[in-house]
C-alpha cells in the first residue's frame, strides 16, 4: 500500500513541475521578448490570440476529453480501437475544422473589419495553425496520464516548452521577426511533436476506424465545444472589441498587462485544485456548513495573493517587461481581480458537477455570455481599456450568479419531483 501512494505523490509531483517548469521559462523569457516586441507586436498577438479561445475548442472538439472519459471503460482492445479512432481523427478532423475557422475569420476580418490596422495574412494562419496540430501531442499526454507515466508526462511537456522558448528566441530575439517570429516559435514544436506522434504510432493505422464511435464522440463533445467557446465572450472579446476604437499600441500595453495578470491564474487554480476534494466530500456529506468554510479558506487564500500583487504590480511588470511597458501596469492590476472571480466561478462549477448537474453549466455560459457583450460594450464605450479589463473581472461574477440561481432551481424542481414520487 506505501508503495502505490509513494507512486501517486511522485507522479502528483511530476504533473506539478510540469505545469511549473513551463511557466517558469515563460516568466523568465518575458522581460527578452519585451526588449525586441514592440506595442504592436503584442497587440497583434493578443488580438488573434483573443480569436484562439473561441476557435482552439472548436479546431481539437474535446475529442481528447471522450478519450479520457471513455478509456477505463474499455478492454485492451476496445482501448486499441479508441486509441485508433481519435488518432486518426486528429490526423485529418482538426485540419478541416481549422480551413473552415480561417474562412469564417477572413470573413469577419473583410466584411465586419475592413478598417482594422492588422493584417490577415500571414498571422491568422499562424495562430490557429498550432490548434490543428496539437491533438496527437495531447493524446500522448494523456496516454501518459492514464497509464500512470507521470515522468514521461513531466518529461514531454517540459521539452515541448524548451523547444518552444528557443524557436521563439530564434526568431524573436537573433532574428528580429517581431510578431511573426513570436508565432513561428509557438508553431515549430507542435509540428515536430505532430510528425513524432504520428510515426510513433503509425501501427494504429492498421486499425479500422469505427465511425460509430466517432458519431458518439461528437455528441458527447458538441455540449462541452458549444461552452468552451461562448467561453470567448468573457475572454478574448475584449481585445477584438478594443481593436476597432484604440490605436494598436495602447492596445499593446493592454495586451501585456492582462497577460501579467493572467499568471495568477496558476495559484487560483492550484487553490482550486487543492481544496475541490474537500469541498466534494463536504457536499456528500451534506455539511453546508464544512463547504462554505473551505470556499471562505479558498477566497481569503487568493485575496491576499491578489493584494500582493496589486501592490507589487509596477515592480513586477517593470522586471517583467524589462522596464518598457509601465503603461500596462493599471491594467494589470484591475485583471488581477479576475483571479478571485475565477475562483468564485470554478468553485460553483465543482459544486455543481457534484450534483451532476452539468446541463446547468451550458445554461450558464449562453445567459452569462449574452451578459458579457452588453457589459463590454458599455464598460468599452465609457472607460475603454479600463472599461475593457473591469469587464473581465465582472464575467465571471455573471457566470457565478446564474450557476447558482440555476443550481437552486435545478434542485428544487427535483426535490418536489421527488416529493410527488413519494405521495
Amino acid at each position: 500500500m506505501i508503495r502505490r501512494y509513494s507512486r501517486t505523490v511522485k507522479n502528483m509531483g511530476y504533473y506539478f513541475l510540469a505545469s511549473l517548469v513551463p511557466m517558469g521559462i515563460s516568466l523568465l523569457l518575458s522581460p527578452v521578448y519585451a526588449m525586441h516586441l514592440s506595442p504592436e507586436d503584442y497587440a497583434i498577438i493578443g488580438f488573434y490570440d483573443s480569436f484562439n479561445a473561441l476557435l482552439y475548442p472548436l479546431i481539437l472538439f474535446f475529442l481528447n476529453q471522450y478519450y479520457m472519459r471513455e478509456y477505463f471503460y474499455r478492454d485492451e482492445n476496445g482501448k486499441k480501437q479508441l486509441r485508433a479512432m481519435i488518432y486518426k481523427a486528429f490526423i485529418v478532423f482538426p485540419f478541416i475544422l481549422m480551413i473552415i475557422s480561417l474562412i469564417g475569420l477572413y470573413i469577419y476580418m473583410s466584411c465586419f473589419n475592413k478598417e482594422s490596422s492588422i493584417p490577415f495574412l500571414p498571422y491568422a494562419v499562424l495562430s490557429l495553425f498550432p490548434s490543428a496540430l496539437a491533438g496527437l501531442y495531447r493524446l500522448e499526454l494523456i496516454d501518459c496520464k492514464v497509464e500512470r507515466r507521470g515522468k514521461d508526462y513531466f518529461i514531454l511537456s517540459v521539452f515541448s516548452s524548451t523547444f518552444i522558448a528557443l524557436c521563439s528566441v530564434l526568431f524573436v530575439v537573433t532574428l528580429e521577426w517581431g510578431a511573426l517570429g513570436r508565432m513561428l516559435g509557438l508553431l515549430i514544436c507542435p509540428f515536430v511533436l505532430f510528425l513524432w506522434a504520428l510515426i510513433r504510432h503509425r501501427d494504429l493505422m492498421n486499425v479500422t476506424f469505427d465511425w460509430k464511435q466517432f458519431k458518439d464522440a461528437i455528441i458527447f463533445c458538441l455540449p462541452l465545444v458549444i461552452a468552451a467557446m461562448l467561453g470567448f465572450f468573457s475572454n478574448g472579446y475584449d481585445k477584438v472589441s478594443l481593436e476597432k476604437i484604440v490605436p494598436l499600441n495602447q492596445l499593446g500595453f493592454y495586451s501585456i498587462g492582462i497577460t501579467i495578470a493572467g499568471y495568477l491564474s496558476v495559484f487560483s487554480t492550484a487553490i482550486s485544485d487543492t481544496f475541490s476534494p474537500d469541498i466534494f466530500e463536504s457536499l456528500a456529506q451534506k455539511n453546508v456548513k464544512k463547504m462554505l468554510k473551505y470556499l471562505g479558506l479558498q477566497l481569503v487564500v487568493m485575496l491576499v495573493i491578489v493584494l500582493l500583487f496589486i501592490i507589487c504590480a509596477r515592480f513586477l511588470i517593470m522586471f517583467f517587461t524589462a522596464n518598457r511597458y509601465l503603461e500596462a501596469t493599471p491594467y494589470a492590476r484591475i485583471a488581477s481581480l479576475g483571479a478571485i472571480t475565477t475562483l468564485l466561478y470554478n468553485s460553483m462549477s465543482s459544486i455543481v458537477l457534484s450534483y451532476k448537474k452539468t446541463k446547468v453549466l451550458l445554461y450558464t455560459k449562453i445567459i452569462g455570455s449574452l451578459l458579457c457583450i452588453v457589459s463590454y460594450y458599455l464598460l468599452i464605450k465609457y472607460f475603454t481599456l479600463k472599461g475593457a479589463a473591469w469587464g473581465m473581472v465582472l464575467s465571471n461574477v455573471y457566470f457565478t450568479i446564474f450557476t447558482l440561481l440555476f443550481l437552486v432551481i435545478s434542485i428544487r424542481r427535483d426535490n418536489k419531483s421527488a416529493a410527488k414520487v413519494q405521495s
